[in-house]
């Protein structure tokens, strides 16, 4: 039993190391330029993602406040 995982084991890990392979390496100018036009447009979709962010834990923190009152006297 011990063999058979360890037979599968390697198998996995071989197969793993034999399929990637890694085209970093190649330089053949085919890489897309980012333009200024895409930068803004990036910049103003992570400024607005931020403030429905900070809205949206604003809302959990006060129904967690509404929630957490005590009930009865005091």
């Amino acid at each position: 039993m011990k063999t058979k995982f360890l037979l599968i084991g390697t198998c996995m890990a071989l197969s793993l190391f034999t399929s990637c392979n890694s085209d970093e390496n190649t330089n053949d100018g085919t890489s897309k330029v980012i333009t200024n036009d895409e930068i803004i447009a990036n910049a103003k979709i992570d400024a607005s993602i931020e403030d429905v962010t900070n809205i949206a834990e604003d809302q959990f923190s006060s129904q967690l406040n509404i929630n957490n009152k005590p009930s009865g006297n005091i």
